[in-house]
C-alpha cells in the first residue's frame, strides 16, 4: 500500500511519534507460514506495481523498488546457486575456501532439499537456525510466486495465528 502511494505522487516519511505493536507468530509453523505469505507476496507485488519501473516518471522510487524489492525476490536464490558454482573455482586454494564451500554446499542442500520435503517434525530439526528457515520459506514462497506468474496459485492468503501478548501497553 505504502509503495502504490509513492506511485501516486504522494510524500512517505517517517514518523518518529508513530506507535505500532505486532505480536509474534504463536510457533514455527505459523512463523514459516507468514515468511512463507511475505515472499510469495514480494513475487505478486512486482507482477501487480508495474508502474514502479517506469525510470522517468519516479527515478529514485524505481530504484529503491528494483534494488529492494524486485532483486531481493527474484535473484537472491539465483546469486546464491552462482556464488555456489563460482566458489567451486577457489576449491584448489584449500583453507577457508574449502571450508565456505563445504558450509554453502551444505546450507544449500538442506534448503533446496527442504522444498520438496513434506512438512514434518523432521523439518524442524533440520533447519534448527534461524538464517536456514528463512532461505527455507523464502525459497518456498518463490515457488509459490512463480506459480502466481503462470495463474496457477490463489493470490488470497490464509492468515497466521499470533501469540497472546504478555503485556498491554497504556495508550499516551
Amino acid at each position: 500500500m505504502t509503495v502504490r502511494l509513492a506511485a501516486q505522487g504522494f510524500r512517505v516519511a517517517y514518523e518518529p511519534q508513530a506507535i505500532a505493536a505486532e505480536t509474534g507468530s504463536a510457533n514455527v509453523e505459523e512463523e514459516e507460514k507468514r515468511k512463507i505469505r511475505i515472499s510469495a507476496g514480494g513475487i505478486q507485488a512486482i507482477n501487480r506495481l508495474p508502474e514502479l519501473m517506469n525510470w522517468l516518471k519516479h527515478p529514485g522510487l524505481t530504484f529503491q523498488y528494483i534494488s529492494h524489492r524486485v532483486l531481493r525476490w527474484t535473484l537472491m536464490p539465483v546469486a546464491l546457486i552462482i556464488a555456489m558454482i563460482s566458489s567451486v573455482g577457489l576449491l584448489d586454494k584449500g583453507g577457508i575456501y574449502t571450508l565456505v564451500f563445504l558450509g554453502s554446499s551444505l546450507i544449500l542442500q538442506l534448503c533446496f532439499g527442504g522444498l520438496f520435503q513434506k512438512k514434518s517434525d523432521h523439518l524442524n530439526k533440520v533447519l534448527p537456525h534461524p538464517i536456514l528457515f528463512h532461505l527455507y520459506a523464502h525459497l518456498r514462497g518463490q515457488r509459490l510466486g512463480l506459480r502466481y506468474w503462470k495463474g496457477k496459485q490463489s493470490v488470497t492468503w490464509e492468515k497466521s495465528i499470533r501469540a497472546v501478548p504478555e503485556f498491554q501497553t497504556s495508550k499516551a
